[in-house]
């Protein structure tokens, strides 16, 4: 059997970059806030460029040069953490080493957070002797992202706590937000909806595309064809339509819904995702519809009354023309006329 060959890699050699100053090259670390730095293991020898020392807050002359002086300008909570990655990567000989951790600039006390990387140097034995590295200054991407977090966190707790029912479902037709009072309107959880695309279970019998997919698609001319003259487009929201449908398959007697869906774009103007907006108008719809009964009632009533009134007139006038008949037999009998038909003086009297 033959002996296990060691771990050899290309030694390094430094060389300078041809047509390239080292005051540009400083500038473009600067520009980036990424700086690098060099480790000699076998002399405990740290090499940093001028970005990194901008990182860190100090004057060349006020750093010891080492590992150890390195790991004096880690913030305390990450020292060990740092310490510990960096060691294990040498001790398990491993080609790389990247961390993400904070550090406190000496100048101004501030904390700023990194993103580390290197690759170990091996002589032509395997054995590792130096590392070479570069740290990132990524704090304000940090800052950022923790501003986006906590801006989707309350946007959830905005959303989730809102009276109003509503879920979002994103580009790939999955639902990101379901709040707690759409749990209550339809009967199914957030955890149940959430990550998938199955949010048409809550309003139909069978699949098919809820307002929200056919804006997120952006099909708009397919909404006539599924809502008929029950949509309309928004006149107070862009990008929104509106909807009154009938869905009998919620509550035990079914329930009338308004709903509308708006399109969220994202800064380029693309639609990243859609929001769903419900409300109940079962209530409503069931008033509206006892108006429209009472009305018809009141309609059939006045005819009744009408057909009632015409009889009447009609049995008056023949009242009339019989005391008429009457009076004339009267007349030819030589007798007084029996009924005064003189409605004027029967007014005046």
């Amino acid at each position: 059997m033959k002996p296990k060959k060691p771990r050899t890699s290309k030694p390094y050699t430094s060389f300078p970059v041809v047509g390239i100053d080292a005051s540009a090259i400083n500038r473009v670390e600067e520009i980036a806030h990424l700086g690098s730095w060099e480790l000699d293991l076998a002399q405990n020898k740290l090499t940093w460029s001028d970005e990194v020392y901008r990182i860190f807050g100090l004057q060349p002359q006020e750093f010891g040069a080492t590992y150890e002086a390195f790991l004096e300008r880690i913030h305390p909570g990450d020292r060990a953490a740092v310490d510990t990655a960096y060691s294990a990567s040498l001790r398990e000989e491993k080609d790389t080493y990247e961390i993400e951790h904070r550090v406190v600039r000496k100048s101004d006390g501030e904390i700023r957070i990194v993103h580390e990387k290197c690759e170990h140097v091996r002589d032509r034995d395997g054995k590792i002797i130096r590392s070479i590295g570069m740290v990132h200054d990524i704090t304000e991407r940090k800052r950022t992202e923790k501003a986006l977090l906590n801006s989707e966190q309350r946007l959830k707790a905005v959303l989730y706590g809102s009276p109003i029912p509503q879920f979002v479902i994103d580009r790939d037709h999955k639902v990101v937000y379901w709040n707690n009072a759409l749990e209550v309107i339809t009967g199914i959880q957030a955890t149940e909806i959430i990550g998938t695309n199955q949010h048409w279970r809550a309003f139909y019998s069978a699949e098919r595309p809820c307002l929200a997919d056919l804006l997120i698609d952006e099909a708009i001319e397919r909404i006539p064809v599924l809502y008929q003259e029950k949509h309309s487009r928004s006149k107070l929201v862009a990008d929104a339509y509106e909807v009154t449908d009938y869905f009998p398959a919620l509550g035990e007697q079914g329930k009338w819904l308004y709903f509308t869906a708006a399109a969220i774009r994202d800064i380029n103007g693309q639609i990243t995702s859609v929001l769903e907006t419900l409300e109940d108008i079962t209530v409503r719809k069931q008033a509206e519809e006892q108006i429209l009964l009472d009305i018809e009632n009141l309609r059939a009533s006045n005819e009744e009354m009408e057909r009632l009134n015409q009889a009447m007139v009609g049995r008056e006038l023949r009242m009339i023309e019989l005391k008429k008949e009457i009076n004339e037999l009267c007349t030819r009998a030589g007798e007084a006329q029996r009924y005064n038909l003189n409605f004027e003086s029967e007014e005046q009297l």
